[in-house]
């Protein structure tokens, strides 16, 4: 499934949303086993600003694919 995210607060619900459906991890042991601290974890999911490397080591800890594309080819997706 593909998710258009343009804010930070989408993004973070995201990151919930998969955790809670395809984990059975609490967010405090999801954190841990991916190498973030918990409070990264909850800031990121509650839709607050986090480093960009910490939001990629969680992506990647829960197998979330993240692609970028040029503007000319948003119409190509």
């Amino acid at each position: 499934m593909d998710i258009k995210v343009s804010t930070i607060e989408t993004f973070g619900q995201f990151v919930r949303d998969v955790r809670k459906r395809h984990t059975d991890l609490g967010q405090v042991e999801a954190a841990r086993l991916i190498g973030v601290s918990p409070p990264v974890m909850n800031k990121l999911e509650q839709g607050k600003e986090v480093w960009l490397s910490k939001a990629l080591d969680i992506c990647n800890g829960l197998g979330i694919e993240i692609i970028l594309r040029f503007p000319d080819d948003e119409e190509a997706g």
